[in-house]
């Protein structure tokens, strides 16, 4: 490949490209879906930290031979048990202070998700939803969202890949997840792992793709609630009583889409918790930024569009449902309680989910939702429980 483009610093380019092709990275070997893949590389760490310097990133982003022979070098990453240095790479890149190496890095930023997967148009996707997704994204300049989004959801995106390379297109095409730090890398590998298997009951969580104040990046609530609805997993068939069925939405349309979608596969008597997370008052969460009607849900909608899956009968008899949306347990909570015939644990106030209790049980239950904030507890209308938050 040629290198030169007029270069006084030949010699250089070609010791850093000589390094990037020398450099021994083992091909990374297959993964179970409970397993740790991440693997720590000092060598690695220390050629990216040597090689990336500002001077030498200008060089990549000046010369496209040896901007193509780091890509190159992205890839063999990629495919390698070192895979999670990826995100250190590619921000090198897009932080520098430099308009041409920013460049240069979201060149590199496309390249790589083309390795999972993504075609341009659907990264393009991505990282609108990762705007949508995060504290003021709508705010920020292309670079900024893309740094940002590398930087939240990145390692849980590399280690689903790890598990399974184009694992993470495959569950952004079938459930529409973008904010890959809303699961952590385990709850999207066990979703990966048993998204076909039609037989297990799951846990549905309606995901509202906006999130204008970052609530749902890094809790992790639902992976918590996952593992502990799968408790000894080393005796035999008790390693998969319930998994997990997220679906990203921002519309009402989007919403009724993937819900046929997880009917038509999964059928009847399967769903046996919702999770619905949206901003929220006492009367309509939101799906997208809220800038458009379709994009809010009333209880008129949920009824209409079968949110809770009343006319599909999707759900198991007397199921659960955790409003993970603030002040929803004034009005709404009742009304969805009454509808489904479930079990509805809701805020009545601006509040996040602290936990969710379940019973230590071969197949456990789910005995209680704490918010940070004074919730409620209904079942089927009725009022059963006011949950003092100061006790928790």
């Amino acid at each position: 490949m040629e290198i030169s483009e007029n270069s006084s610093r030949n010699v250089n380019v070609d010791t850093i490209v000589k390094q990037w092709r020398t450099f021994r990275l083992e091909k990374a070997v297959p993964q179970t879906y409970d397993s740790d893949s991440s693997h720590s590389s000092n060598e690695l760490f220390r050629l990216l930290n040597n090689t990336l310097t500002e001077e030498n990133m200008l060089m990549i982003s000046r010369n496209s031979g040896l901007h193509r022979e780091f890509n190159i070098l992205l890839r063999r990453i990629y495919i390698s048990e070192n895979s999670h240095y990826l995100r250190l790479a590619l921000c090198s890149l897009i932080k520098s202070k430099n308009s041409e190496v920013k460049t240069a890095g979201i060149k590199s930023f496309y390249t790589t998700f083309g390795f999972m997967g993504f075609s341009k148009e659907e990264t393009n996707d991505l990282v609108y939803r990762w705007r949508v997704g995060m504290k003021d994204g709508m705010h920020k300049e292309t670079e900024d969202a893309i740094l940002s989004g590398l930087e939240h959801h990145g390692g849980s995106i590399i280690e689903t890949e790890r598990y399974k390379k184009g694992g993470f297109h495959k569950l952004y095409k079938e459930f529409g997840i973008c904010n890959a730090a809303r699961y952590y890398g385990p709850g999207l590998k066990h979703q990966l792992a048993f998204m076909e298997d039609k037989n297990m009951l799951y846990i549905q969580a309606i995901m509202a793709t906006g999130d204008h104040s970052g609530a749902m990046l890094g809790p992790g609530v639902l992976t918590q609630l996952l593992w502990n609805m799968n408790p000894n997993t080393d005796r035999k068939g008790l390693e998969k009583n319930t998994t997990l069925r997220a679906i990203e939405v921002q519309d009402q349309d989007e919403l009724t889409l993937r819900k046929r979608r997880l009917m038509k596969k999964y059928g009847q008597n399967k769903v046996s918790t919702y999770f619905l997370f949206g901003h929220s008052d006492s009367y309509e969460v939101t799906l997208g930024q809220g800038t458009k009607q379709d994009e809010y849900l009333t209880i008129q909608d949920i009824k209409r569009l079968d949110v809770f899956g009343v006319n599909s009968r999707e759900h198991v008899k007397h199921p659960t449902i955790i409003m993970c949306a603030c002040s929803t347990g004034r009005l709404m909570a009742k009304q969805i309680s009454e509808l489904v015939q479930a079990r509805v644990y809701a805020p009545t106030g601006p509040a996040y989910i602290k936990y969710i209790d379940t019973t230590r049980e071969d197949i456990p239950k789910i005995k209680g939702v704490v918010y940070s904030e004074p919730s409620v507890v209904y079942d089927c209308g009725k009022l059963v429980e006011v949950v003092d938050a100061a006790k928790y």
